[in-house]
């Protein structure tokens, strides 16, 4: 029997730090774990930081944003601002209109000369029923004394807009200026008075009543049509340019396409150049083929009458046979 004694290892004590260590590792603990707070914190202010940037980037985009939508809201108005005038003076009540401009000062105007008048020409002075004068009135001329708006137009009713200025009815019809205005839309006659008149009488003639005119006038009063025959012309040649276009439906057979050269070439260089290359190339084609012909001609000459476009000849001779060789696959 084989006995084996077991001998225990023989253990070191446990080390001890000295005394003088201790502090020592408690400070180093301490500011290890300060320093674990710290960047801590500074990760929490990076974050902060970054949240303050982004909302600051934000605020100032918007705030850039709303700027310049201001500027185009003041470029639009602007740009428009008789349209936005016009619409604030529209709203605008009409008794609070009538007490801002019912006071203001409008200039009065008249005249001091004799009126003269002359006879009637062209087609009105045509009509021998009744004697028709032209009635020429003076140049109005300013008054000293001014008078006041509200006796004058009626500002109750807004008529519209003139640029930025407003337009209303006129009440004082005794004011000479407004007879001067009325001139060219008057007619006076020793029958009926003063009238409406139409400054372009030729405007509502067709031409076939213009035509009719001429012929029924012309037999009564021929020396008064001879000294207005330049102006049936120029009714005649008003009417002839105000007539609508006629449309005219052409068979499709009888149609065809003219192109008109243009003062500028459509084509690109490199395209321009290529069509010169291309007439030189047709131009030495055209030449090649009169050598063709000059050499066939020469062919004839010394009675070559074989057919010269053969591009193979074989010849077989003393009965041998020989393969020739198509060119062509089974």
């Amino acid at each position: 029997m084989i006995r084996v004694a077991v001998i225990p290892a023989l253990r070191s004590p446990p080390r001890r730090l000295p005394l003088a260590f201790a502090p020592a590792a408690s400070a180093m603990n301490r500011a290890q774990a300060k320093a674990n707070q710290l960047v801590s914190d500074l990760k929490a202010e990076t974050t902060a930081l970054q949240t303050a940037i982004d909302k600051y980037v934000a605020a100032a985009t918007k705030h850039f944003s709303m700027l310049a939508e201001i500027d185009r809201l003041r470029i639009h108005v602007k740009d428009n601002i008789i349209y936005y005038m016009q619409a604030i003076w529209a709203y605008e009540p009409a008794d609070q209109r009538y007490f801002r401009l019912y006071n203001l000062d409008v200039p009065v105007f008249g005249h001091n000369t004799t009126v003269n008048f002359t006879k009637s020409s062209a087609l009105t002075g045509m009509d021998s029923s009744y004697r028709s004068i032209d009635v020429a009135l003076s140049a109005p001329t300013l008054r000293d004394q001014p008078t006041k708006l509200h006796p004058v137009a009626d500002l109750e009713t807004l008529l519209g807009f003139k640029g930025n200025y407003m337009i209303f009815p006129v009440t004082d019809f005794d004011n000479y200026l407004i007879w001067y205005m009325m001139s060219p839309y008057i007619h006076i006659d020793d029958i009926t008075g003063v009238t409406a008149n139409d400054p372009e009488p030729g405007a509502d003639y067709t031409l076939e009543q213009l035509q009719a005119a001429k012929e029924n006038i012309h037999p009564k009063d021929s020396d008064s049509f001879a000294s207005n025959e330049a102006e049936f012309e120029r009714i005649m040649y008003d009417l002839l340019s105000k007539q609508e276009p006629e449309m005219v439906i052409v068979p499709s057979n009888s149609l065809y396409i003219e192109a008109l050269p243009g003062t500028h070439p459509l084509l690109e260089d490199f395209k321009l150049i290529h069509r010169a290359i291309d007439v030189k190339k047709a131009q030495a084609e055209a030449r090649k083929a009169e050598l063709e012909n000059l050499r066939l001609g020469a062919r004839l000459a010394n009675e070559e009458l074989s057919d010269p476009d053969i591009d193979k000849v074989v010849l077989v001779e003393n009965g041998q046979q020989i393969t020739v060789d198509t060119g062509t696959t089974p």
